[in-house]
């Protein structure tokens, strides 16, 4: 029947996600080097992408960005906000933010502030340039000199960039979120939770079974099999 139908396909789409989730939860406790922290951040990217216009494996996708270039955990989130403001207010792709998280972080690790860094951000509606000029009282071209010259720290100004965006978009997300856009978005991801629960019920007894014939099928009756 088309019910039974339904519901076979939200088993296979929610064991799907719960299989991905308990991927996530393996490769985050590496990345962080603690399975508690970072089963508590991944409770925190949730429930952020219940309140976002962004859903759980976009903001994963971003965090695993941001960890490759030295973000401490508890800097995670704040970033990720700065960042997903952005992408709302500017109207940004996952893969523009991702990018724009890239030059970030580049910038932080080196400690070296490029023009290849900063045009990933131009490009993308970013005026890192201005906020530059404006925060040392100097003019755009004395910017591109001082760029030229090496002398910004790239660490310091990764922080102003990020302190930049939270404060000139700050809430966009929140405000997209309440859009035709954002309210789908919420309610897709709203749903793969309702999946991802009952994903999890079925792999574990699942993965019960396959242990089962694992278990036979390497013993002396499966051999003789």
């Amino acid at each position: 029947s088309e019910l039974q139908e339904g519901l076979s396909d939200s088993l296979t789409t929610g064991s799907s996600i719960a299989g991905t989730r308990e991927t996530d939860l393996i490769s985050f406790s590496t990345l962080f080097g603690d399975a508690q922290v970072a089963e508590q951040f991944l409770s925190d990217i949730k429930d952020m992408a219940n309140v976002t216009p962004f859903l759980y494996d976009d903001l994963t996708s971003m965090s695993k960005t941001l960890k490759t270039f030295g973000y401490a955990v508890s800097e995670m989130i704040p970033a990720l906000t700065a960042v997903g403001d952005t992408g709302a207010a500017l109207g940004l792709s996952v893969s523009d933010m991702n990018i724009v998280a890239t030059a970030i972080g580049r910038m932080r690790q080196t400690d070296k502030v490029t023009l290849e860094y900063l045009n990933m951000l131009s490009e993308r509606g970013i005026a890192a340039i201005d906020w530059m000029a404006e925060a040392g009282g100097i003019s755009k071209g004395d910017v591109y000199s001082n760029i030229s010259a090496g002398r910004y720290s790239g660490e310091q100004m990764a922080q102003l960039i990020l302190d930049n965006m939270a404060l000139n978009y700050g809430g966009a997300m929140e405000r997209q979120s309440q859009t035709f856009s954002g309210l789908s978005s919420t309610l897709e991801g709203l749903t793969q939770e309702l999946y991802n629960a009952q994903g999890e019920g079925y792999n574990a007894a699942r993965k019960q079974g396959i242990q089962d014939q694992i278990d036979f099928l390497g013993s002396e009756a499966g051999g003789q099999m």
